[in-house]
């Protein structure tokens, strides 16, 4: 304190000193011609001194103006230093009183300075942290040096605010004026960090003593490495302790490492260290106990500032149960390997994404992939469109915990469909589901005889009636827990007198025995056949079933489920068949028509590989390649001839067509064979037409023709069913017919003219005559005549229209076609025509082309003014309808019920009266629904069997 005095003493002798000095200067300036001082009296040396301290009094006076600016800019600084410091600044009083606090602070305990000052500062703090400050406070008055403690605030938040204090004591001279100045700093980041680091470490140090290996630190130094270890596992795998493990030259465990493998060891250790990098290598450990064991080391290395390796923090696991168990597992996935390629069925595995992971090679026998075809691919993609929804709910819904079976279709590698039976096997790894297991039979065949069975039944007009089976779950003693419909059905009661009973007891006879013992084993886990019992029932006579069962939880318990087909009815049916079948037999050898049963599915097949080539026009190819036509002929293979084909033909049996249907055919019988292939390509199931055969005699014969496939076989073409009838007399007298009207047209042709001719000349002359002088009464009678004249002219030419109507032979014809030549005939160049039937073709008499001619007419005629005609098809479930309409003026509701009457209209009356004559020789009717004042509407109404190509294509 003595030295502080001193040198505050010292201080103000040198600001005087300087004062002074400066004070002299002052006067010299004012003063130039002061005399020297050897002159100077007493009083001017008094009034000099006086002088100067007067400056020296101004100097010190300017001296305090500028400290007291200085020391103003300072508080300021201060002030903003201390409100806004990073840290909160508190002064209190020995009870804890805020006397000062800066802004941060302020906001550090949410409050605003004027309400904190004279509150105790404890009020802020949680309970538990009151008794820590006041020691804080009592400790910091009481040493005078700087004490620190840290505080939890009262704040009422899911999260608890931590802060750090620091203060120290400035003792008073007067009673209560003592102080404690603190800084406060939030340390609840720090302090979460600190409790996540002691989690950590804790949650590591259970994880390093709970896991199965050794948990090791390896310190790596220049005298050589130290090994650490981190939990009590050593003498757990190697058999020896800790410290029996302390020499090794890379390792403490070296030195136990089998020769073979610890030269790897060593160099994988090195290598990690001398390039930072993580390890991991396998190798024999000799255990104290003499055995050999397999070790798996894995070890990440850990760099100082400068990046040097210093240690490596690693694990070592034993494995050789696990590479037993390996080795075990890959002997039987070889043993598995050689069993799915050798059996029949195919094997597939799928995970739970639906993804095929293998595939048995057996696939590319049976459906055309290879393995890498179809391994990685979802297994939608090989199921059948239709039936892809219900196998993707069945996918999607599964059991988990229990094997299935389902039947679907596939398609092979060709698109050709399969029908398979799929059973499931779910895959367990350390008991959680992870995949299934496939195994897939191809019930192709057995498909293709039941429905061979209800084609069969679909001859004879029989329904073969499959009933349901009987399902029942019994539990581990036996007692019936569900039983369905048709089991209660069967046995005759009702469901309250059957659930709850002891299910052997409705088995016949010795039977039950057996039944008893087999529900033990399936209990015990094992797969059991498929085998036959007899059952009680309620009814006059027992029911022999196929009984199989699997193990299922029913109701969180051990239950066995059994399905029983009743193959009482499947014997019924069967017997049902062989009868059906004879009837059809009968049906087909003794029908007066001719009968074919064909396979015509090579030329399907030629047919497919002809589009893979890109032939698209199967009519075209045929045209530039007549050959493959024949050849198409001898494709075709003759099941069975009915007695009247055998007669027509003049055959005994099929034996004449082992090679094909040319025997009986000629030059002109190709054109209808051609027709009927292309139609079928087109996706027809039935053809009619005429054509020409000959007998094996070399007669020939008109025959007319009617093809169908055989409801099953749509994509095959393997049973056609074809019927013939002989119309060689018809024909004849068809012509005989056509010959005779020929003869008639001519004679009325020639009539027709010359009475024309005659009406011409009484026109003139009633022309004539009637430019002559004469009554009024007589110009009425002229004109009277004149009409007559006019209307006995349109009557003939109507009779020249009429007389052609059914003359020739109704033909198939397209839509697009005929209305595009009628537009032809006129100009519409200020009309928009649209027609949109594209491929719809309809069977009527040739003269159809006038119907729409007409049709067109008529709009120009009565619709102006008007700016499209629509032409457009629409079927429904019993026939099509082709619309025509315009979007004129319409027809007045009173002339709708005459507009196809002769002789109505404003015209000759003709055109919408033909137009239903026409349309009516082949069935078709035409009427006009539109709405007038919007356009006229004509619908015509085709039925079916009269139209054909809707919605197809056109190919021209």
């Amino acid at each position: 304190m003595g030295e502080k005095k001193r040198k505050t003493k010292e201080s103000a002798e040198d600001i005087s000193g300087t004062l002074r000095e400066r004070a002299e200067e002052t006067i010299n300036l004012k003063a130039a011609q002061t005399p020297p001082v050897s002159q100077i009296t007493d009083d001017q040396a008094l009034i000099h001194e006086l002088q100067v301290h007067q400056v020296e009094l101004e100097l010190q006076n300017e001296d305090l103006e500028r400290a007291r600016r200085d020391a103003e800019v300072l508080r300021e600084k201060y002030e903003d230093l201390y409100n806004f410091a990073p840290v909160g600044y508190f002064t209190v009083d020995t009870a804890g009183r805020v006397l000062e606090a800066n802004l941060t602070g302020c906001r550090l305990l949410r409050i605003v300075r004027e309400k904190i000052l004279g509150r105790r500062f404890q009020s802020f703090l949680h309970q538990s942290s009151i008794p820590v400050f006041l020691a804080f406070i009592d400790n910091a008055l009481r040493h005078e040096q700087m004490q620190t403690c840290e505080l939890e605030l009262l704040r009422g938040e899911a999260t608890p605010v931590f802060i750090r204090v620091d203060g120290t004591g400035v003792r008073g001279t007067e009673p209560g004026t003592s102080r404690v100045r603190m800084s406060i700093s939030d340390v609840t980041a720090r302090k979460k960090e600190e409790n996540d680091l002691r989690e950590s470490e804790e949650r590591f140090r259970t994880l390093a003593r709970n896991l199965p290996g050794i948990v090791y630190r390896l310190y790596v130094t220049p005298e050589g490495n130290r090994m650490e270890f981190f939990n009590d596992q050593v003498p757990v795998l190697t058999g020896y302790t800790q410290k029996e493990l302390k020499s090794g030259k890379v390792c403490s465990i070296d030195s136990f490492i089998l020769p073979e493998d610890r030269a790897r060891v060593l160099a994988a250790v090195e290598e990690a260290i001398l390039q930072n990098k993580p390890f991991e290598v396998e190798y024999r450990f000799r255990h104290k106990s003499g055995r050999i064991c397999t070790y798996v080391e894995r070890g990440r290395p850990a760099v100082n500032h400068g990046g040097t390796v210093v240690s490596i923090d690693g694990i070592i696991l034993d494995v050789t149960e696990r590479r037993r168990m390996q080795e075990e597992v890959r002997k039987s996935r070889e043993h598995y390997r050689q069993l799915v390629e050798n059996i029949s069925d195919v094997i597939l595995t799928i995970d739970l994404q639906g993804i095929i992971r293998y595939v048995s090679p057996v696939i590319g026998r049976l459906y055309g992939y290879s393995p890498e075809e179809v391994t990685g691919k979802h297994f939608s993609l090989f199921v059948h469109p239709d039936d892809l929804p219900r196998v993707s709910e069945i996918f999607a819904r599964r059991d988990d915990g229990e094997c299935s079976e389902n039947v679907f279709r596939i398609l092979t590698r060709e698109g050709k469909e399969r029908n398979i039976r799929v059973t499931e096997t779910p895959i367990l790894t350390e008991g959680t589901v992870t995949g299934f297991n496939y195994v897939m039979a191809d019930i192709t065949d057995r498909v293709m005889a039941e429905k061979a069975l209800r084609e069969s039944e679909e001859f004879n007009r029989g329904l073969v009636e499959n009933l349901p089976d009987f399902i029942v779950i019994y539990d581990d003693k036996g007692i019936i827990r569900y039983a369905n419909a048709a089991a209660l059905n069967s046995i005759g009661l009702p469901a309250g007198q059957v659930i709850g009973t002891y299910g052997p007891a409705y088995i016949v006879g010795a039977q039950r025995d057996d039944v008893e013992q087999n529900l033990k084993r399936r209990f015990s886990g094992e797969n059991l056949n498929p085998y036959e019992v007899e059952i009680l029932t309620g009814h006059d006579h027992n029911t022999t079933v196929i009984l199989r069962g699997s193990r299922i939880t029913y109701m969180n318990e051990p239950c066995v489920l059994l399905v029983m087909t009743d193959i009482t009815d499947r014997k019924r049916t069967e017997e049902a068949m062989i009868e059906s079948e004879k009837r059809y037999r009968v049906l087909f050898e003794e029908s007066p028509v001719s009968l074919w049963e064909e396979d015509i599915s090579a030329v399907k097949s030629w047919i497919d590989a002809k589009h893979e080539e890109g032939v698209k026009d199967i009519s075209g190819h045929f045209a530039t390649h007549p050959d493959d036509l024949i050849a198409c002929t001898r494709m075709v293979k003759v099941n069975k001839i009915n007695a009247a084909t055998r007669a027509m033909y003049g055959v005994e049996s099929e034996e004449p067509f082992s090679q094909g249907i040319g025997p009986i055919f000629t030059g002109d019988s190709y054109a209808a064979f051609r027709d009927e292939i292309v139609s079928f390509a087109s996706g027809a199931l039935e053809f009619h037409g005429e054509s020409i055969n000959c007998r094996l005699n070399g007669e020939a014969m008109n025959i007319l023709i009617r093809c169908s496939i055989v409801p099953g076989y749509e994509s095959t073409w393997q049973k056609v069913l074809v019927s013939i009838m002989d119309i060689t007399d018809q024909v004849g007298a068809e012509n005989a017919l056509r010959q005779a009207n020929k003869k008639l047209n001519l004679l009325s042709g020639i009539t027709r003219h010359d009475i024309l001719n005659q009406v011409a000349i009484l026109e003139g002359y009633l022309e004539l005559a009637g430019d002559a002088e004469k009554s009024p009464e007589v110009k009425e009678y002229f004109g009277h005549l004149y009409q007559a004249v006019k209307t006995i002219q349109h009557q003939i030419e109507f009779t020249r229209e009429y007389q052609e109507i059914g003359v020739n032979a109704s033909t198939w014809q397209n839509i697009r076609d005929l209305v595009t030549a009628a537009a032809k005939a006129f100009d519409l160049s200020q009309v928009t025509l649209t027609v949109t039937c594209s491929g719809a073709e309809i069977f009527a008499d040739p003269l159809l082309l006038k119907v729409f001619y007409n049709l067109i007419d008529n709009s120009l005629r009565y619709a102006p003014p008007f700016t499209t005609i629509t032409v457009t098809c629409h079927e429904t479930g019993k026939e099509m309808t082709i619309v025509f309409a315009d979007d004129g003026v319409g027809i007045p509701p009173e002339d709708k019920a005459h507009l196809f009457e002769h002789g109505f209209g404003k015209h000759t009356g003709l055109g919408l009266f033909l137009s239903r004559e026409i349309l009516a020789i082949t069935g078709i009717s035409i009427a006009e629904n539109g709405e007038p004042g919007k356009g006229a509407r004509f619908v015509i109404s085709v039925p079916k069997g009269a139209y054909r190509g809707f919605g197809k294509p056109d190919t021209r």
